[in-house]
């Protein structure tokens, strides 16, 4: 029970993020913006789940996690920059800015996740 509650309450978290679409306000493609959401959510919810199993302090998983989620946001920037000022031309930039929103909402989701779960632990 401990870790499906925090489990459950970032999945509606995430879920608001969907209904949102917040990632295409903060420059992921309109078209597949709310598809990063739906793939990286289950992925990050689970990976946070089970990073509670492992001895490790709350405080540096979050840590881990948000650092992971604001280095994936610039991986995701750096990549649609540089796919914008190639005109569509730089295909492994395409492929950082669409993975790069992947990786940004799986440890979002995990963040979110640990965060919940340090705060239930009180």
């Amino acid at each position: 029970m401990r870790i499906l509650i925090p489990a459950l309450v970032a999945a509606v978290l995430m879920a608001v993020v969907w209904q949102l679409n917040l990632p295409k306000d903060f420059g992921a493609h309109p078209w597949w913006s709310m598809q990063v959401v739906l793939y990286g959510a289950p992925i990050g919810i689970l990976a946070a789940s089970l990073a509670a199993l492992l001895p490790v302090k709350p405080l540096i998983r979050f840590a881990i996690f948000a650092l992971a989620t604001a280095a994936a946001f610039w991986v995701a920037k750096n990549g649609q920059h540089g796919f914008a000022v190639s005109y569509a031309e730089d295909a492994a930039a395409g492929q950082r800015w669409f993975l790069g929103w992947h990786a940004t909402m799986i440890t979002l989701a995990a963040t979110l996740t640990t965060l919940i779960q340090s705060l239930f632990r009180r």
